[in-house]
């Protein structure tokens, strides 16, 4: 594993992971682009990243043979499918993912059917997400999966990845 430590002021932007990652290889002596495996997993989150940024990532992500695992709004719509297929949820609601105080609208669900507690910091993997990851992959396959499709269209590609680590 190489770790990426974002550089001050970047905060966490995908383009700047993409560029960070790409140094990271750069100085890295272990890494065999023919076998090893370098993703980037990000939020579509449309008010930060914007359509031309999107593109730019996904050509760039193509390009260097990195996978690039998107969650449209955010990766709490990955953690929320753990315990829904969505469809209680308005799809419109959900795709603006708008902020009530200090939590969006998806984190809002997602805290509802954790028994009111969620916390970014402390997931509780083993406890709230392992036993559930099946209907996980079920319910995301259900969504949009494409590169293209999560421009604008709710859901995620990260089962992929999940069932690529679940091969090995």
């Amino acid at each position: 594993m190489i770790p990426i430590l974002h550089e001050p002021n970047t905060a966490s932007h995908p383009l700047h992971i993409f560029s960070e990652a790409k140094q990271a290889l750069k100085n890295c002596e272990n890494y065999f682009q023919d076998i090893d495996h370098l993703c980037i997993i990000a939020d579509r989150d449309l008010h930060s990243f914007i359509e031309p940024q999107y593109d730019e990532l996904a050509k760039n992500c193509t390009d260097e043979r990195i996978l690039l695992c998107i969650a449209n709004p955010c990766f709490e719509l990955w953690l929320l499918m753990h315990y829904s297929d969505l469809t209680e949820y308005d799809q419109t609601i959900l795709l603006e993912n708008k902020k009530s105080g200090d939590r969006t609208q998806t984190e809002l669900y997602l805290k509802d059917k954790l028994g009111g507690s969620y916390s970014k910091i402390r997931l509780q993997f083993n406890q709230r997400y392992k036993d559930r990851i099946s209907t996980a992959l079920v319910n995301a396959k259900k969504y949009a999966t494409s590169i293209q499709e999560l421009k604008g269209t709710i859901g995620t590609n990260g089962g992929f990845l999940v069932e690529e680590l679940q091969k090995d």
